[in-house]
């Protein structure tokens, strides 16, 4: 996960590349603006369906999201009761 002074750089990137305000991400998610800037800022941890949900709309990867370690625990849970791994699958011949 890429946090630099306790930010979600990759977020924070995206939402200035597009004009994306926090608002927005808001009424996306059906959050307070606030709630948003405490996800950005790492203040709070996002929740794991939220995070799901930011990352179809944003294109950031799931684990970039989340800022605790509890987080990314359940998402490598869930990936392992999937059948996923983040190994490259073998090249076949």
């Amino acid at each position: 996960m890429v946090i630099i002074k306790s930010k979600l750089v990759s977020l924070q990137a995206w939402k200035e590349r597009t004009g994306t305000t926090d608002e927005d991400i808001a009424r996306l998610l059906g959050v307070t603006q606030s709630q948003i800037s405490r996800y950005i800022n790492c203040k709070h941890p996002i929740p794991i369906d939220q995070a799901v949900k930011l990352s179809l709309i944003t294109g950031v990867a799931v684990d970039e999201l989340l800022c605790d370690d509890r987080g990314k625990k359940l998402l490598k849970l869930l990936r392992e009761q999937a059948g996923l791994t983040d190994a490259e699958p073998e090249a076949t011949p």
